[in-house]
């Protein structure tokens, strides 16, 4: 598979999904929607669009064999308030 948002993923995003996907010992998906909540509450100026951020999970999941729930909505109403 090609990884073409290898470029823009911080390396503390990768490393943090590589890790998480190690410690599960479970073959259920993982939620897409689940992990985008996740990911934008640990790391609130993230700077991945929605599109960027699903694609980067996608492909560490599909990486290490995983299993994947496409269950993502608008999560827009989920990015912390910048105030």
């Amino acid at each position: 598979m090609v990884n073409t948002s290898t470029n823009k993923v911080p390396p503390a995003l990768k490393q943090a999904l590589q890790e998480f996907l190690q410690r599960r010992r479970s073959d259920r998906p993982v939620s897409i929607a689940d992990m985008m909540q996740r990911t934008r509450y640990a790391l609130p100026d993230l700077a991945l669009t929605d599109d960027e951020l699903e694609r980067a999970i996608a492909e560490e999941i599909v990486d290490r064999h995983g299993n994947i729930a496409f269950d993502r909505h608008d999560t827009s109403h989920l990015r912390p308030s910048k105030n």
